[in-house]
């Protein structure tokens, strides 16, 4: 019986996580561009996945941090 095992170097194992991450996030979320229905494909969809990732991350990372309490006298 012969041994189905794949090694996949590292990075590419990496890339293929991000792949599928931003493939995750853009099934997620309809995007509209600058008021447009552009369509984005390649390098230039990847960038506004990226884009759009960060973005809602540090929104997220804001959110949880806790509020200042208002002190009174």
């Amino acid at each position: 019986m012969s041994d189905n095992t794949v090694t996949i170097p590292a990075a590419e194992l990496a890339d293929l996580r991000l792949a599928a991450d931003r493939y995750r996030w853009i099934r997620q979320r309809a995007v509209c561009l600058q008021g447009h229905s552009t369509s984005y494909s390649g390098h230039y969809l990847d960038i506004r996945c990226d884009v759009g990732r960060e973005h809602v991350a540090e929104v997220q990372a804001l959110e949880q941090q806790p509020r200042p309490r208002l002190l009174r006298e």
